[in-house]
C-alpha cells in the first residue's frame, strides 16, 4: 500500500532517505515503505532559509480482524454484555442503549431486538462483526386512570401479559385476575406486574379517584300520612334534584311538593352531581280514603270549634244529612267544603243544644259506596 507525504512553504524540497518514494524532491511524493520509516524533509524558501521537519510513516504489519460474541435472548431492559476482540480501536453501532460504544466489552440495555455491529480498524483498513440480541417483548398496559362514585365497584384491568399480579389499598393479598373488581373507599394507586411465558416482567399502574355521593334526606315520615289531607313531600339535598313518579308531580325541581294520588303511588327524588354520582330515595303514598266527623262542636261565636267540619281525602259523591231528635232535617249538603254552622241549613236560625243524628253517604276509591251514621252534640 502507498500513501502521500506532504509539505509546503518552500521553493525546493528534499526528502531523506529517498527510498520508497516516487520523488525525493517533490512537495507531495508517494511513499510505499514495507516497514515503519522516519523521513526528514528539507525545505528552502525564497529567502534561502532552510528548515527541516521529521515525518514518520508507520507501517502496520496486518489487515485488522475482529470477532464478536454474546448473541442472546433477554427480557426488555435486561443487561447484556457486548464483547469483541481484534485490534486496539473499536466502535459499536447502534450506540442506543450501549453504555460505552468505544470499548471492546461494554454493557447494553436494549429495549427491542437489536443487531449490534462492531468495527475495529487500523491504518490498513476496517473489519466488522455483529451480535444479535433478541428481546422478548412484554407490552404491559394498564387501563387508564378512572373515577368511581363512593359505594360503587370498579373493574381494574391490563393487557399485554400472560400472568398478572395486582396490589393496592383494596387488596389484602396480591390479586392474580387480569380484570379484578374492587369497591374502593378512598383515592389510591393500584399496581400491576405482568409476566410472559419467558418470565419477563414489566410494571404499570393506574389511579382510582373516589367521588363522594351527593346528600339527600327525604323528611316526610310515612307515619304522618293520615289519608285525610293532601300529602306534603319535603326533601333536603346537596344539589339539584328531581322528583319522579308515574303519578302527577306538580313541580319536578322543587324542594317540596303536595300530592294527592287516587291510587297507591311511589314518588322518587333523585340527585345527580357534576361527577355523575347519583343518589335516590322514595316514599309510597297510599290512596287512603277516610272520612272524619267530630262528635261535638260549639257554635258560640268564640272563633274556636264554631263549625262542624267533615274532613276526608279522596272522597267522591259526598252527601251529608243532619236531623234533630224528631227526625227533621236541619242541614243538607253535597259539598264537603261547606261545613254546618249550627243553624238550620246555615240560614242563621240557630238550632238548640242537643244531640243530632248524622248520615253521610260517600264513595271511596276504588269505587266503593259507603254510608256512615252517627251523632254530633251541639253545645253553646
Amino acid at each position: 500500500m502507498s500513501g502521500r507525504l506532504w509539505a509546503q512553504g518552500g521553493l525546493s524540497y528534499q526528502w531523506t532517505p529517498g527510498v520508497y518514494l516516487s520523488s525525493s524532491n517533490s512537495a507531495t511524493p508517494l511513499c510505499s515503505p514495507d516497514t515503519t520509516t522516519a523521513y526528514i524533509v528539507t525545505i528552502i524558501d525564497s529567502f534561502q532559509c532552510v528548515r527541516r521537519h521529521p515525518v514518520k510513516v508507520f507501517v502496520e504489519g496486518f489487515l485488522p480482524q475482529v470477532e464478536a460474541w454474546g448473541d442472546s435472548t433477554v427480557c426488555q431492559g435486561d443487561r447484556v454484555l457486548l464483547s469483541a476482540s481484534g485490534t486496539n480501536n473499536y466502535e459499536w453501532d447502534p450506540k442506543t442503549w450501549v453504555l460505552d460504544p468505544f470499548l471492546p466489552s461494554t454493557p447494553a440495555y436494549p429495549e427491542k431486538t437489536t443487531t449490534y455491529y462492531v468495527r475495529t480498524f487500523n491504518s490498513c483498513g476496517s473489519a466488522y462483526d455483529s451480535i444479535l440480541i433478541v428481546v422478548n417483548p412484554i407490552d404491559l398496559q394498564a387501563f387508564s386512570d378512572t373515577a368511581v362514585c363512593a359505594g360503587d365497584s370498579v373493574h381494574l384491568g391490563a393487557t399485554g401479559a400472560l400472568i398478572y399480579k395486582w396490589t393496592g389499598d383494596e387488596f389484602n393479598l396480591p390479586n392474580y385476575n387480569q380484570f379484578p373488581s374492587i369497591l374502593p373507599n378512598t383515592n389510591g394507586w393500584y399496581y400491576v406486574q405482568g409476566s410472559n411465558i419467558q418470565k419477563c416482567e414489566r410494571n404499570d399502574s393506574l389511579f382510582v379517584t373516589v367521588h363522594p355521593r351527593p346528600y339527600i334526606d327525604l323528611k316526610t315520615n310515612p307515619d304522618t300520612i293520615t289519608g285525610l289531607f293532601n300529602v306534603l313531600l319535603v326533601a333536603e339535598t346537596s344539589g339539584p334534584h328531581k322528583w319522579i313518579s308515574d303519578g302527577y308531580v306538580p313541580c319536578a325541581n322543587c324542594d317540596s311538593i303536595i300530592v294527592y294520588p287516587y291510587y297507591e303511588t311511589e314518588y322518587f327524588i333523585e340527585v345527580v352531581d357534576s361527577n355523575s354520582c347519583r343518589v335516590a330515595d322514595s316514599i309510597t303514598v297510599e290512596a287512603i280514603s277516610k272520612i272524619f266527623v267530630p262528635n261535638t262542636f260549639t257554635p258560640n261565636g268564640d272563633g274556636f270549634n264554631d263549625l262542624l267540619i267533615v274532613q276526608g281525602h279522596n272522597i267522591l259523591n259526598y252527601e251529608i244529612s243532619i236531623r234533630d231528635r224528631w227526625g227533621r232535617q236541619v242541614f243538607f249538603s253535597k259539598d264537603m267544603m261547606n261545613p254546618w254552622d249550627g243553624s238550620k241549613n246555615n240560614n242563621g236560625n240557630n238550632m238548640g243544644e242537643g244531640v243530632y243524628s248524622i248520615e253521610i253517604k260517600y264513595r271511596v276509591l276504588p269505587e266503593e259506596d259507603l254510608i256512615q251514621i252517627g251523632t254530633v252534640t251541639l253545645l253553646r
